[in-house]
């Protein structure tokens, strides 16, 4: 085994001839399309690509949109994949809330137009059926991979440790199917607090297992994108619009993030016509989101989209920023 100690220290000789290759290999990316960039052009105007080996927070309370971004995201990066000639990379989707085939709902919903709300109800129609077939068929040719739980593999589930995900991202990477081993181009995981930790105290071992996520996106040279679940307290604030310091059972994201976001739906928390800052609520697709943190770029910046979590699909809102004199109770 290699000597740890030799694994973190680095000569003057070390450091050059790595920065170079680090240098040169960026620039490879770059012409090669690595780097996360984000789908909507006015917010991507604003937040920089996440660059592999970076960590990417997204922090909100339940219901207000982490899973719907997260996974639309992860669909939109994989089919720009599939776009490349001779794709070896893809997408990683690791979920500790849902059985994989709920999340490959969500892409069935947007490419058929057959809403969640109906699979969930069981309310398809025989057409709305033979539609969703075909889109599982072209599913398959989608590199958007999944780590998580199946309802169909009945059986003893593994726990997910981090530890474990790693071996399961290692897996991908040298998989041995149709190709020999795949490249990781980024990964989302769904999400931090979900996530088993070692101890008896949840306040550290949260904050470890953000640590490790940062160690796996350095790692596998990925963007990582884990959900965050924000604290409770956001939902009293004026705007329930959740912080850097805001993650529930952690104040690590402000360090350990390389850039944070934060999502609030307004109908969560306000009627029809009622004011969210200075905007009026209009229907249950608004969602706000601010850009809290990144390593050189503007930072405090909300933007609105529109969220359709039927169909799992985000657009560009008519109003596209908005301004407060006082995010949350800053």
């Amino acid at each position: 085994m290699d000597n740890p100690i030799k694994q973190i220290v680095y000569t003057p000789v070390e450091i050059g001839s790595l920065s170079k290759a680090s240098i040169h290999e960026r620039l490879q990316f770059e012409k090669e399309g690595w780097g996360l960039p984000f789908p909507i052009d006015y917010i991507a105007a604003d937040l920089n690509p996440i660059a592999p080996g970076d960590l990417l927070t997204i922090t909100g309370r339940p219901g207000n949109g982490k899973t719907h971004l997260m996974k639309w995201w992860a669909r939109l990066r994989a089919e720009y994949l599939a776009t490349i000639p001779n794709n070896n990379r893809v997408v990683v989707f690791c979920t500790y809330e849902q059985h994989i085939e709920d999340l490959n709902n969500f892409d069935l919903a947007a490419m058929t137009g057959v809403s969640l709300t109906s699979m969930a109800r069981n309310e398809i129609t025989t057409e709305q059926l033979a539609q969703l077939d075909a889109a599982n068929v072209l599913r398959h040719a989608l590199p958007l991979w999944s780590i998580g739980h199946s309802a169909m593999r009945r059986g003893r589930r593994p726990r997910m440790t981090i530890d474990r995900l790693a071996d399961a991202l290692h897996n991908i990477q040298t998989w041995t199917g149709d190709n020999d081993g795949f490249l990781i181009d980024s990964i989302f995981v769904d999400y931090l607090q979900r996530i088993p930790y070692k101890g008896e105290n949840k306040v550290v071992g949260v904050s470890n297992n953000l640590d490790e996520l940062k160690d796996l996106a350095l790692a596998l040279v990925a963007p990582l994108v884990p959900g965050v679940q924000a604290r409770r307290e956001v939902d009293n604030y004026s705007e329930q619009i959740p912080t850097l310091s805001d993650g529930q059972w952690t104040s690590n994201i402000e360090q350990a993030s390389d850039a944070n976001l934060s999502v609030v739906r307004p109908a969560q928390y306000r009627r029809e016509g009622e004011l969210f800052g200075s905007t009026p609520v209009t229907g249950f697709q608004q969602m706000l989101i601010t850009i809290w943190k990144q390593k050189l770029g503007v930072a405090n910046k909300p933007h609105w989209v529109m969220c359709d979590p039927r169909y799992n699909q985000i657009t560009a809102a008519q109003k596209r920023t908005t301004n407060f004199n006082k995010l949350a109770n800053l």
